[in-house]
């Protein structure tokens, strides 16, 4: 459901494209509260582990006061096993979640990218600063070969300099 609206979303900014700016930011905050409701959601699951894990670590010292210990350990494996994976499957779900919200924010960002290169004003702009940077390049190329020669003659210009000179 929320992936058809976030088609119909992109769909609709490619369609505005003046309109980018607030229809992206307003996609944006809806992504960015997303990804803070499953970090509250990671949060809640680290602590059920850290729950199950501090369970399991009061059994096994319990264990050791029986007499069949090894015995006892592995029924509490067993247990902390079958506990952890429930977490573990909850937190797959959230982790591909997750993922797919990355993906739309990923999405989102690379369709105001091409929106943005296909906007003329933009065109026009990259145009002139290729040219700037072209021109910059013919001018640098002058100055290194100006260089060159003037190295070129500057023995013979101190040559010059030598045998004009009185002393």
């Amino acid at each position: 459901m929320k992936q058809t609206r976030y088609r119909l979303l992109v769909l609709f900014i490619l369609s505005l494209g003046g309109v980018v700016c607030i229809t992206s930011s307003f996609a944006g905050l809806v992504h960015d509260q997303e990804l803070a409701e499953l970090e509250v959601v990671q949060d809640n699951l680290d602590l059920q582990k850290e729950w199950v894990q501090y369970r399991n670590d009061t059994q096994v010292r319990h264990c050791y006061q029986l007499f069949f210990v090894e015995r006892c350990l592995d029924r509490v494996r067993q247990t902390y096993l079958k506990e952890i994976k429930v977490v573990r499957v909850q937190e797959l779900a959230m982790h591909d979640r997750r993922r797919e919200v990355n993906e739309m924010i990923k999405t989102e960002k690379d369709t105001l990218r091409i929106v943005e290169r296909q906007d003329p004003k933009n065109i026009q702009e990259r145009a002139d600063n290729r040219k700037a940077f072209e021109e910059k390049q013919i001018l640098r190329a002058k100055r290194i070969e100006e260089l060159e020669e003037r190295r070129k003659d500057s023995e013979k210009r101190a040559q010059q300099n030598r045998s004009a000179s009185p002393l």
